[in-house]
């Protein structure tokens, strides 16, 4: 039921398909899952590590000759850590072109491969769905706050928890 009611606001960033990795188009490096984790926000970094560290075999399985590599790289935590992982995203995930005159940015193969299976894992749905949890506790706390009631504030609200973290107004 979760992951239907997530297919709404999912739209305008992947087509009503929240599995869909996506390019760095908006300065996310790489996104993926019903909540668009990424790298940009360090929102994705976690949900790889719990991932790795519940169910290593199928992280193998999905990440094939990169999981080793790429665990070492998401397994380091700290501002120098994640200009790594940025960089990687960058330069080792994502490909760019310009059509017309606009960027247009996707994910490389083997990684867009790689995260589409990783988004359909019953597992790692398992894992987005704790975190998710999280995030409209968060969502629902703040619609009290501001005495929002309609569902749509509610959405609109989950939008700004996912995508600016569960403390946007404090920052």
């Amino acid at each position: 039921a979760i992951f239907d009611r997530m297919v709404e606001p999912s739209i305008p960033e992947t087509m009503g398909c929240w599995a869909m990795p996506v390019g760095n188009f908006d300065g996310q490096l790489v996104s993926v899952g019903m909540s668009q984790w990424n790298f940009g926000t360090g929102s994705l970094q976690p949900l790889l590590r719990e991932f790795a560290a519940e169910h290593p075999a199928r992280w193998a399985a999905i990440f094939g000759r990169h999981a080793e590599g790429f665990l070492q790289l998401m397994s380091r935590k700290g501002k120098l850590a994640e200009k790594e992982q940025h960089r990687f995203a960058v330069e080792q995930m994502n490909k760019v072109s310009i059509v017309g005159k606009r960027k247009k940015w996707e994910i490389k193969e083997p990684w867009a491969g790689y995260f589409l299976l990783l988004s359909e894992d019953p597992a790692f749905r398992g894992i987005q769905i704790r975190h998710v949890r999280i995030l409209l506790e968060r969502a629902g706390e703040y619609c009290r706050q501001f005495r929002l009631k309609s569902e749509m504030a509610f959405a609109f609200m989950f939008d700004a928890v996912s995508s600016h973290g569960k403390s946007w107004l404090t920052k």
